[in-house]
């Protein structure tokens, strides 16, 4: 193998920071050991730093910082504008801050590692922390007591709850979002405790409303007037309750383009199913048409946002990257060569700020290519990307492969990969190597299916290996008058290489080789063309013989001391169509294997990140909220109306990725499920002080009271809604950072089209 940065051979140190070391401060004191081995260095050798994850760590928490202040600036700035009180703001701005001081006291108890995602989350949490202190201003400014409590402490443990589905996901997401998660968990949870007992007492001691104060008569004809034609709408809309809903649910969009193409039981249901919903001219004319007009903004999400969307958690800089094979048959020195012809041409650029190659095989080869801080953001990428995938073709002779930034080049035909793959395992090797034979035979029959390969991996590039066989005709041989070893003996002297006796040179001995001239010329070409020296003769080889390249060298693989077998193929036609023909195939193979035996799908046995069951998460989150808003309201059917704000505010996340042509990843996901907590608040806040009024006050349960509860509420509501947008807006500015983007915009789509909901079907 070889290893080299820059095209020069190297000797790489790598040093990694003992368990919780601040790796930060570590990287200091490298680099300030590195300055002092310098200068000791002679002519002609170099000491450089090749990789420093400490760099995107720096940047990382710069920019965590920049957010956080920006995010403060721009709350206090709202809360000003809003509130138009000096001390309003000093109550908040003090709350805030004690909410953070104690919540640090809580990080330090319960041991959370503060890092980025740690720190992104109190950035986070700033828009949700200061709403709490929010609602309660706003309720000791109209209303006296701490009854608006209970419905804080719901409105905060249905976004606890909603949160505390992280703890279900998988371990790799799991743990990179532990520890956001308990950072919003404590600073919500502290913020609860300070809006309970520290702000009633700021209002106390900084805020003092003048008794005389009244609201001006204006003022109350504008609300007059704006509450009867909230109820005129009201009316409107209860008399016509079905149209809304209606709306509501093709809004939403009903997925007509799951159902199935066909049941496969033996039933009355199965039989009526296929006649109907599953024959062919349903599903080729009538169910597109009608995927389209039901499908709402879910179609148009899942249609063009998610299916093309892509999960990543790539954290590097901008960077290219080559790619080279050789042919089966070369080796990993003639690979090499040709790398360097490459690495010479990189070395070049003054822009590229490092290389880095390695080769651990003679199809195996990496050019990583970093740039400099000039030119990373500049075009330069694209202009050399360009300029590699020329020097590509001129080296010719192998397969090229330059990706980083724009299309990816690549000039593999592609020969050897396969599209599909069926996986068998089994206890008997020899036994479930004939059953895959047996599939294979059968997937033939298909005249879609394409090059079919039997192997233990189901990679979609093929690790198989191929050798040259030299075949002789013996009766071609008898014709040309030569026996078999006259033959083989003038073709091994064609490619002759070997050891002599050694030479003794007086005092020493001196190794001998003997080596044919045409040992690294000769080709199948000459074997098929030029005539050589035989003992009948000048003659072609191949008029007694012919070279064929075959398959061998099977690998063989047990896991859990259970064989496994791939049959890989290629599926010419649909992705769905081959989906298919794949399940009915393992389907019937599996009918006839013995026990021991089992044939599957490599989807099924291989996860991909994008796992659409993590989805059944937000039912677990939906339940929470049911059981939370159940006890508070003390209602089966009340939390029904809660819940169905839920479903209406993801129609603004789905449209906010699909108007905008946002790429929808992890954070979107995340989105889902914090926006599931948030949303049902704003209706806690208003059912509960309609419940109050209806019990405390005898208030009659009618339209009357709810507009009451409403305009009490719906100020504070607002204000928290858009206290939570703007605290977000940090992370949709500047770069599309993965994650925190789409989790941002998500977010902010949904919590601003909540507004809608409450206003017109709560």
């Amino acid at each position: 193998s070889y290893y080299r940065i820059n095209g020069k051979n190297n000797i790489t140190l790598r040093l990694s920071s003992a368990g919780g070391v601040n790796q930060v401060k570590l990287a200091q004191q490298v680099y300030q050991q590195l300055e002092s081995i310098r200068a000791e260095l002679p002519s002609g050798y170099s000491l450089l730093v090749s990789t420093d994850t400490t760099m995107y760590i720096k940047e990382e928490l710069t920019k965590i910082g920049l957010r956080t202040l920006f995010s403060l600036i721009i709350l206090l700035l709202f809360v000003l504008a809003v509130s138009r009180s000096w001390r309003i703001l000093l109550i908040l701005t003090i709350s805030l801050i004690s909410n953070l001081l104690i919540a640090c006291v809580f990080y330090y108890i319960f041991k959370v590692e503060i890092h980025i995602y740690s720190l992104a989350a109190i950035t986070v949490s700033f828009g949700i922390i200061i709403d709490n202190s929010i609602i309660m201003v706003s309720h000791l400014q109209r209303q006296k007591g701490l009854r608006v409590f209970i419905s804080l402490l719901a409105a905060t443990l249905t976004t606890l709850g909603a949160l505390s589905v992280v703890f279900f996901l998988k371990e790799e997401q799991r743990l990179m979002l532990i520890d956001f998660t308990y950072v919003m968990l404590i600073n919500l949870s502290v913020s609860l405790i300070v809006s309970l007992f520290f702000v009633p007492a700021l209002m106390d001691k900084l805020y003092h409303e003048k008794p005389e104060a009244k609201i001006p008569v204006k003022v109350k004809r504008r609300v007059a007037a704006l509450t009867a034609r909230y109820s005129r709408f009201i009316y409107f809309g209860k008399k016509y309750r079905w149209a809304f809903m209606l709306v509501a649910v093709l809004g939403f969009g009903i997925p007509v383009g799951a159902l199935p193409d066909e049941v496969e039981k033996d039933t009355k249901f199965a039989g009526f199913y296929n006649k109907t919903l599953g024959n062919e001219n349903f599903k080729t004319n009538i169910r597109p048409v009608l995927e389209k007009i039901f499908g709402g903004s879910l179609r148009l999400f899942s249609d063009f946002v998610y299916e093309g969307s892509y999960f990543n958690n790539d954290m590097s800089r901008t960077q290219l990257r080559v790619t080279g094979r050789m042919p089966d048959g070369c080796t990993i020195q003639q690979l090499n060569v040709a790398i360097a012809k490459m690495e010479q041409y990189i070395s070049q650029f003054p822009e590229v700020e490092q290389f880095r190659t390695r080769i651990s095989g003679y199809k195996n080869s990496l050019i990583e290519i970093d740039f400099t801080k000039e030119a990373e953001y500049s075009s330069f990428p694209f202009l050399l990307k360009s300029q590699l995938e020329s020097k590509a073709i001129s080296l010719g002779g192998m397969d090229w492969s330059v990706s980083g930034v724009g299309k990816g080049f690549n000039n593999s035909l592609g020969m050897d990969r396969k599209s599909n793959h069926i996986l068998l395992t089994g206890y008997n090797y020899d036994q479930l190597y004939a059953y895959t034979q047996q599939l294979e035979e059968t997937m033939l029959l298909n005249e879609r299916v394409k090059d079919t390969e039997i192997n233990s991996t189901g990679s979609y590039t093929s690790d198989a290996q191929y050798e040259y066989i030299l075949e002789v005709d013996k009766a071609l041989l008898a014709m040309q008058e030569l026996n078999y070893y006259d033959y083989i003996s003038t073709f091994n002297t064609q490619l002759y290489g070997g050891d002599l006796n050694s030479y003794y040179n007086e005092t020493e001995s001196q190794p001998v080789y003997l080596v044919s001239g045409q040992k690294d010329d000769y080709n199948e070409w000459d074997f098929y063309n030029m005539p050589v020296v035989t003992p009948r003769g000048q003659k072609k080889l191949s008029d007694a013989g012919v070279i064929e390249k075959r398959l061998v060298g099977k690998s063989i693989r047990k896991i859990n001391q259970v064989y496994q077998m791939y049959l890989n193929y290629n599926f010419n036609g649909p992705g769905q169509l081959g989906q298919m023909v794949q399940e009915r195939a393992v389907d019937d193979i599996n009918e006839v294997l013995p026990l021991g035996y089992k044939a599957q799908t490599s989807q099924s046995y291989y996860s991909w990140d994008r796992d659409k069951n993590q989805y059944y998460l937000l039912l677990l989150v939906i339940l929470i909220i049911y059981f939370i808003t159940a006890i508070l309201f003390e209602s089966l059917l009340k939390p029904l109306a809660v819940i169905c704000l839920i479903p209406i505010s993801f129609i603004g996340v789905f449209l906010t990725f699909y108007l905008f042509g946002f790429n929808f990843d992890q954070g979107g996901f995340a989105s889902f499920i914090l926006l599931s907590g948030l949303v049902v608040n704003a209706a806690i806040y208003i059912i509960n002080d309609f419940n109050n009024l209806v019990a405390r006050y005898n208030k009659p349960v009618n339209v009357a009271t709810f507009l009451k509860a409403f305009n009490q509420k719906i100020v504070a509501i607002t204000l928290t809604i858009l206290s939570t947008v703007l605290g977000l807006v940090p992370f949709v500015v500047g770069q599309r950072e993965t994650f925190w983007f789409a989790f941002a915009v998500g977010a902010m789509g949904g919590l601003v089209f909540s507004l809608l909901a409450i206003i017109i079907y709560l």
